[in-house]
């Protein structure tokens, strides 16, 4: 699916790295229906929601958790002496 494979990737750039906003959260998924409403050609009272679980796709809030326990997931594998764990802990004191 195109949305998929396009669409989804530019509207998740940098969704991790986000603090969680739910009105971003709250736009970013009418853009995604929108755009899923004018890909099936489906008029505007079509249900978000029953388009997201048709594509399996899902909430931006969600997607935001997600991406943001793999990159903790990732930093918490590195050692101590990797870039990114000093630049952390440079940036915390």
């Amino acid at each position: 699916m195109a949305h998929k494979a396009i669409i989804s990737p530019a509207m998740e750039f940098g969704l991790a790295a986000m603090p969680p906003i739910q009105a971003v959260f709250k736009l970013l998924d009418r853009a995604q229906a929108s755009f899923l409403r004018q890909m099936f050609t489906l008029p505007k009272t079509a249900s978000s929601i029953a388009l997201r679980v048709m594509c399996a796709l899902p909430s931006f809030q969600h997607r935001h958790t997600e991406l943001q326990a793999r990159r903790f997931v990732a930093l918490a594998d590195r050692s101590r002496r990797h870039m990114t764990r000093h630049a952390l802990s440079v940036a915390s004191s």
